[in-house]
């Protein structure tokens, strides 16, 4: 499943598009959110955010049209490839007063195990990364990561230049995200993954759901579409679509949207997301 966006980025983030981004800020649909403003804003097809923790690097949201893939090079990246990543060893103890700009094509990339499981087997050409930094500060407090598909070719050349004047609004977003997703999960320090959300939302509907029907609900929560979700369970769309029509009817939905209004109510789901 591919993602086809124009060319020409936009100079400037639409306020409605801003506004939907500030409204899922500690709540799941915020990366979906975020993809799409970057999808908007410099003709993303992927976007990823890290966080320095010392020497390790932690994966705050990975979103794709290709869930699977953008989950598993993330991982990969933050487990392995992060320490000999250019980018990261030439900012990691600069002081900056507010962020850089980097572009990192894929024909670069020497090490072959990288450029495979973060690029190639996902069709990836090039990346654009925003390193957050505050004022006295060595080294970044975020990275947001933006990649373009084979198929649409590298980013255009006024991306840099967007992403250097919008990058530190989104990137401030996402550290509020992700500062929001530590108080929520306690002392996970992280966004709740599927098995957290299908485990809660048992628990919120009185175990009505069966363990199959809360694990279509918590990736439906997650933003994944039905044929994600089929790859990811090993289990047919019909069967997706089939699971999700039953927890709805138990839940009393109607809607993937009223799913996620649901675990976001406090009273509904014990991570009182809002």
């Amino acid at each position: 499943m591919t993602r086809t966006v124009p060319m020409t980025p936009r100079p400037a983030l639409p306020a409605t598009t801003l506004a939907r981004l500030i409204d899922e800020i500690g709540r799941p649909g915020f990366g979906p959110s975020l993809l799409a403003a970057c999808a908007d804003l410099f003709r993303a097809d992927m976007c990823s955010v890290f966080v320095p923790e010392g020497a390790r690097l932690r994966c705050v949201l990975s979103v794709a049209a290709d869930g699977k893939f953008a989950e598993q090079a993330s991982r990969a990246y933050a487990e392995r490839f992060a320490r000999s990543d250019p980018t990261l060893t030439r900012y990691r103890l600069r002081r900056l007063q507010d962020s850089a700009v980097v572009r990192l094509n894929a024909t670069s990339i020497l090490d072959r195990d990288y450029l495979r499981q973060c690029f190639a087997d996902g069709a990836v050409c090039e990346r654009l990364t925003h390193l957050y930094f505050k004022q006295g500060l060595a080294g970044p407090l975020l990275m947001l990561n933006l990649y373009r598909l084979r198929e649409n070719g590298p980013f255009p050349m006024q991306a840099s230049a967007a992403l250097d004047a919008n990058g530190p609004v989104l990137s401030a977003a996402a550290l509020r995200h992700d500062a929001l997703c530590n108080t929520s999960a306690g002392a996970s320090g992280t966004m709740p993954d599927a098995h957290a959300i299908a485990r809660h939302l048992r628990e919120a509907s009185n175990g009505s759901l069966t363990s199959r029907e809360a694990e279509v609900c918590a990736y439906t929560v997650l933003g994944h579409k039905q044929a994600e979700i089929a790859e990811l369970l090993g289990i047919a769309i019909t069967s997706v679509a089939t699971y999700r029509r039953r927890s709805y009817g138990k839940l009393g939905l109607g809607s993937s949207a009223a799913l996620r209004d649901y675990f976001n109510t406090p009273t509904a789901s014990p991570l009182g997301y809002r």
